[in-house]
C-alpha cells in the first residue's frame, strides 16, 4: 500500500510488516482511525473484529498459539475491561500480544495546537483525562512493558514491542498518542 501522507501512520506500518505482524484483532477506536483504514485495506493485514476487549483479547491469545504474534487494539478506557482475559491467557499461559492501545487524556500529550486541552474536573471530559492519568499505572500493575508512540521516530517501538513480548512470552503495550491519528475532542 502507498504511503499515507501520515508521518507516524506511514512508519508505524511500514514497522509493523517489517516485524511480521499481519494480524490486528480490534474494537472501534477513535485514535487509531488512520490506522485501522490501512489495516482494512491492505492485504498484507488480517483483521479480525470483536465486540468486546475481553473477547479481542482471547482471539489474540488463540492466534499467539497459533503460531501468529498479533496486535490487540483497543482504546485504554477498554484496557480496564480486559484484565480477567489478560491475567488468566496472556500473563498467567504466557501467551505473547501486543497490545495496542490509544492514549486518550495522555498528561501533557502532544496535542495539535487547534485541540483544547483535557482540563480535570471539565464535566465533558473529566472520564477521559481520569483514563489517561490511569493508563501507565494500569499496565504497570499487570507488569506490562509499554511504550508510548508519539513522533514517527516512536515506531521504533513496534519492533521492541514484538521481541519483549516473544522474549518475555507475554503482553507488551504500544500506547497510541492522539497524534497518531485524526482525534480531535
Amino acid at each position: 500500500m502507498a504511503p499515507t501522507g501520515h508521518p507516524i501512520a506511514d512508519r508505524v506500518i511500514e514497522e509493523m510488516k517489517a516485524a511480521g505482524i499481519r494480524w490486528i484483532v480490534t474494537l472501534p477506536d477513535s485514535t487509531t482511525r488512520v490506522l485501522q483504514k490501512i489495516w482494512r485495506s491492505d492485504p498484507f493485514f488480517r483483521v479480525v473484529g470483536a465486540v468486546h476487549e475481553e473477547e479481542a483479547v482471547s482471539i489474540g491469545c488463540g492466534l499467539s498459539i497459533g503460531g501468529q504474534l498479533p496486535m490487540v487494539v483497543m482504546e485504554n478506557a477498554g484496557l480496564f475491561h480486559c484484565g480477567d482475559a489478560l491475567r488468566n491467557l496472556a500473563i498467567d499461559m504466557e501467551i505473547p500480544i501486543i497490545l495496542g492501545t490509544s492514549y486518550l487524556g495522555r498528561p501533557k500529550a502532544n496535542l495539535p495546537p487547534d485541540t483544547p486541552e483535557v482540563v480535570s474536573g471539565d464535566s465533558a471530559f473529566s472520564h477521559i483525562d481520569q483514563q489517561g492519568r490511569l493508563t501507565e499505572p494500569w499496565l504497570r500493575f499487570w507488569g506490562i512493558p509499554g511504550g508510548i508512540i508519539d513522533a514517527p521516530e516512536g515506531a521504533k517501538l513496534v519492533p521492541w514491542a514484538a521481541e519483549t513480548a516473544r522474549r518475555r512470552r507475554g503482553p507488551a503495550a504500544l500506547m497510541f498518542d492522539v497524534a497518531v491519528g485524526d482525534f480531535k475532542l
